[in-house]
């Protein structure tokens, strides 16, 4: 599900309005919202870039902090996936194309489609890494325990770990701040959009 950033002239400086309104050709219009519309993507990525910086994707109670967790650099593929700008003579649309970005605003449910069940890791060594890739990468090997519903490992020194859970569905509570509420406009915008207008004269 993609996410949009949808704007249509709502400016709240009262003089940017009216230079919206003064902008009447077609063609000049779509190019006005252009402009805003790559100004929203540019301010609303540097937002994303913040809220990673800040940490705040962060869960820290969940089991996977800890030696052997690699960064997965979510929040930077969140804030690359602003990457649609769609103008109009009406208006801009700003879209993310990360499927991920919705169920992180809104919260919901993940259920196995493909396969049989969700691996859930609770090992900091498992974060971001699929089951192929940590048996590739530690050089050790999964299995499930019979009646288990979940994948371990025996370590090199002998002990056993639990590196994965096994779930049908997982429930994803929604991140504070995962959407935000509003995007400022950069100040030379109406420096660009009196551009438009000159070349009329």
């Amino acid at each position: 599900m993609a996410i949009s950033i949808i704007y249509q002239g709502s400016a709240t400086n009262e003089s940017f309005r009216g230079l919206i309104a003064a902008v009447e050709d077609p063609g000049d219009r779509r190019e006005m919202y252009l402009i805003v519309g790559r100004s929203i993507q540019s301010n609303v990525r540097k937002y994303y870039r913040s809220f990673e910086a800040s940490r705040k994707w962060v869960n820290p109670s969940a089991p996977t902090h800890g030696y052997g967790r690699m960064k997965s650099r979510f929040g930077e593929g969140i804030a690359r996936a602003w990457s649609s700008v769609e103008a109009t003579e009406d208006g801009v649309t700003i879209t993310n194309t990360d499927p991920r970005l919705a169920i992180k605003i809104s919260g919901g449910v993940i259920e196995a489609k493909r396969a049989k069940a969700l691996t859930i890791p609770v090992d900091p060594r498992a974060h971001n890494r699929r089951a192929i890739e940590f048996q590739s990468w530690f050089r050790l090997k999964l299995f499930r325990p019979r009646g288990k519903d979940y994948l371990a490992v025996i370590e090199d020194d002998g002990s056993f770990s639990v590196i994965y859970l096994l779930r049908k569905r997982v429930k994803v509570k929604p991140v504070k701040g995962a959407m935000p509420e509003h995007v400022d406009l950069d100040d030379s915008l109406e420096a660009d959009i009196v551009k438009i207008l000159w070349r009329k004269f």
